[in-house]
């Protein structure tokens, strides 16, 4: 694996009204467990994920806040699948959780 590309357990993402983006990539459509949808566009150089889209929120994308290389990027606001995550993940306290 490139030095470059990296995974996570881990995702936090930015959610964008849908036409801001304008980049080439390379979409992957996967339904999760629920049934719903998400498309997501990979950088045909690198494969790294530049932005989705959940087909459960139409008009928004959802970018990687690693993709913005902004370490004072806001906390998050909304928490989900916490029923799912690892004992040693801490979201913040004042996000909204969903389990």
């Amino acid at each position: 694996m490139p030095a470059t590309h990296r995974q996570s357990i881990l995702g936090t993402g930015a959610i964008s009204a849908r036409g801001c983006q304008r980049v080439r990539s390379t979409p992957y459509a996967r339904t999760g467990d629920e049934g719903t949808t998400c498309i997501f566009h990979f950088c045909p150089a690198c494969g790294v994920t530049v932005y989705y889209e959940p087909q459960a929120m139409p008009g928004f994308v959802s970018i990687p806040v690693g993709a913005f290389a902004d370490p004072h990027f806001p906390p998050p606001t909304i928490s989900v699948y916490e029923s799912r995550m690892h004992a040693w993940v801490t979201p913040p306290l004042e996000a909204e959780h969903l389990a």
